[in-house]
């Protein structure tokens, strides 16, 4: 084995494998997701830390870009990483000068804290759009939603697009993909 070989597997060996592994589910699911190639314009839009777009073929969902976060221990220590999964959805109809709606779930206890979750519903700013209203009015995406992770939605206008956002790095179950796309059908409309 040559040297150069030997390095670029123990790379590969070491690299996070995150991207990858959220593109080969999607696959599984069914839907046309290949790795883009690094370092492309969507990589930017989310912020720091980005391990690589995937691109969809089909649906409103055209990308998905996967970041992790590490945070420092600071003087009290507690340190960790945060994993991002954003679905971009391009749409032409924002721009620089575009309000930049922000808007998220919030999940309904029994009990603050640490009660069941027994209901959700979204709020947060989106500037007379009716995304909130209809987001709220569809309750096909509380369950998904419920059983995974909550949501933030960000419009980008400088990037024309708006980010459906995850704090995980765990790939989407069918009916989570569904979620996404139908909420991505509601920032469209």
């Amino acid at each position: 084995m040559k040297p150069m070989d030997f390095f670029r597997n123990i790379r590969e060996t070491f690299r996070d494998h995150a991207r990858d592994d959220i593109c080969a589910g999607l696959q599984r699911l069914g839907i046309d997701a290949q790795m883009a190639p690094r370092r492309g314009p969507e990589e930017r839009v989310g912020g720091s830390g980005f391990l690589g777009v995937i691109d969809i073929t089909e649906g409103p969902i055209r990308w998905v870009n996967v970041r992790k976060v590490t945070h420092s221990g600071g003087p009290e220590g507690g340190g960790g990483t945060d994993y991002y999964t954003e679905y971009g959805v391009p749409d032409s109809r924002l721009g620089p000068n575009s309000p930049k709606p922000q808007i998220k779930t919030v999940r309904m206890k029994t009990f603050p804290l640490f009660g069941k979750v027994v209901d959700l519903h979204w709020k947060g700013k989106d500037f007379g759009l009716e995304i909130i209203s209809r987001l709220n009015s569809d309750t096909s995406l509380k369950d998904p939603i419920m059983r995974s992770r909550d949501v933030t939605i960000r419009a980008h206008g400088d990037h024309s697009c708006w980010i459906i956002s995850t704090e995980t790095r765990d790939i989407p179950s069918g009916d989570a993909w569904n979620c996404y796309q139908a909420i991505a059908q509601h920032l469209l409309r």
